[in-house]
């Protein structure tokens, strides 16, 4: 790979790849930290015939592994980043707040719903990167925004 083709790639995946991996974690810094690796892993190990979706695909598969390591590593998994979110005061006047509602989902739940509508990938997609079967990414993206829509019922 060219480091032209690896500029354009990182002009093109790299915000992108943040706003995944921030709010997979809660944490901004660690964020940034996991796509740096994931995009060095992606330069040194990804195949150059491959197509810009693949190269999106196994970017984003490798920084989700890269969180999931860690978070093992940490034995922290289930509990991503509900310690540090306790202390924020709100944005805004809301009653509710969105992150605050992301942070009561699973990890799963919060990864599916911002694969899907942050980063409109397609149920194929998705289910590529998370090991799941179309059919069950559909499903389980039904559970989580009823469960979203139940939270903001709740609190409204």
């Amino acid at each position: 790979m060219t480091d032209d083709e690896f500029k354009r790639h990182y002009e093109l995946l790299g915000a992108p790849l943040w706003g995944y991996l921030r709010h997979m974690t809660g944490d901004p810094d660690l964020a940034q930290d996991i796509a740096q690796d994931a995009f060095i892993r992606w330069y040194t190990n990804a195949n150059p015939d491959l197509t810009d979706a693949q190269h999106k695909a196994f970017l984003y598969r490798t920084a989700t592994r890269l969180v999931i390591d860690r978070y093992r590593r940490e034995k922290r998994f289930e509990r991503m980043t509900v310690e540090h979110e306790a202390g924020r005061e709100p944005v805004h006047d809301l009653k509710i707040d969105l992150e605050e509602v992301l942070h009561r989902l699973s990890k799963k739940e919060r990864t599916l719903l911002w694969l899907s509508y942050a980063e409109n990938w397609t149920h194929e997609e998705i289910a590529g990167l998370l090991h799941l079967k179309k059919g069950s990414v559909k499903v389980l993206l039904f559970r989580a925004r009823k469960k979203v829509l139940s939270m903001f019922k709740s609190e409204s």
